[in-house]
């Protein structure tokens, strides 16, 4: 049995645009703008949403989902040579609306969520609208590394330096919420 590995014709027309989509628009992103998970940054939305108009008109976006939820349901071999493109650029996936976790999370709504949770977390999930950067109660969520440790810094009233998460407790340290110890000192800010 014989096994052709070739892309077919009409996919690989979309791959064509997609590089050259990604090379010119969405790389220099990189550069400029800075967490491509943040969906309060007016700025960069304002930026990256005629980006997502674009990748939904050409029907690429959203692509691990099946019609039903809004994508075109592309398997496995079509999203590996997507993801091949897509990982060249952080805010990449974001454009295309497939980055991870909310993939994942939309995919998980999607089949076993209540009706009240899909209308609530799925559509605005699925219109890039909300992200993982929030936890489900809508509250945001601390940031790991350089980042959240920076804000840490410039926040302190304590004096206290920064310590890595868990280093000096008996227990785990929460990861979540106002005074965690996911990279900062353990004080609670306002």
């Amino acid at each position: 049995m014989a096994w052709d590995f070739e892309t077919d014709p009409e996919f690989q027309t979309e791959l064509d645009w997609m590089d050259e989509f990604v090379r010119d628009e969405v790389e220099p992103l990189d550069f400029v703008l800075d967490d491509p998970y943040d969906k309060s940054d007016e700025r960069a939305m304002e930026i990256l949403r005629p980006l997502q108009a674009q990748v939904k008109a050409r029907g690429l976006w959203a692509c691990h989902l099946g019609p039903e939820l809004g994508g075109p349901g592309y398997g496995q071999v079509k999203l590996a040579l997507m993801n091949q493109i897509l990982g060249r650029s952080g805010f990449a996936p974001t454009v295309f609306g497939c980055q991870a976790p909310d993939s994942g999370n939309a995919e998980i709504l999607a089949h076993f969520g209540t009706q009240p949770q899909k209308d609530r977390f799925l559509q605005p999930l699925l219109d890039g609208e909300i992200g993982h950067d929030r936890d489900w109660t809508g509250r945001p969520l601390p940031r790991r590394g350089g980042r959240h440790v920076r804000r840490c810094l410039l926040s302190h009233r304590c004096g206290r330096s920064p310590r890595p998460a868990g280093r000096g407790t008996r227990s785990p340290p929460p990861t979540t919420g106002r005074g965690s110890r996911a990279g900062g000192c353990g004080r609670r800010h306002p």
